[in-house]
């Protein structure tokens, strides 16, 4: 379903309007819609720059943001290279060749997400015995 949004002038005071814009951001956050929670946030940081903790939730969408896309990419890659490796043995079939394509997304999605999920177990043990010692 296509959900559309009709823009309206937002009333209230200017604190009114950062707090309706943070909270937006915030619910926008937690579907994913990274976007969206960009957008908000970018408008409360060009008004009000020092609200709430609005700069690193920016720098945290930002990162975030840039991960979605990277998986995205990745799956869609794989997806096109399983397919491309199945054509190129010889198989005619289209259905196993997307068949194939479509094992490729999900597999590159997988296991994206195992690496990042790996990758950020080691950082945060490095970032922990960093902190024991220093």
């Amino acid at each position: 379903m296509i959900q559309v949004m009709t823009k309206k002038m937002l009333e209230g005071t200017l604190d009114e309007q950062c707090a309706f814009l943070y909270d937006l951001a915030l619910s926008k956050m937690k579907t994913g819609n990274y976007t969206g929670a960009l957008y908000a946030l970018k408008e409360v940081a060009r008004h009000r720059p020092n609200y709430r903790d609005v700069s690193s939730l920016l720098v945290h969408l930002q990162k975030r943001k840039r991960d979605q896309r990277r998986l995205i990419l990745v799956g869609l890659c794989s997806g096109i290279l399983l397919a491309t490796l199945t054509l190129a043995a010889g198989v005619t079939n289209d259905l196993l060749v997307v068949g194939a394509g479509v094992l490729g997304l999900v597999g590159g999605y997988v296991g994206y997400m195992f690496l990042e999920k790996a990758n950020s177990k080691s950082s945060a043990g490095l970032s922990r015995s960093r902190n024991i010692f220093f």
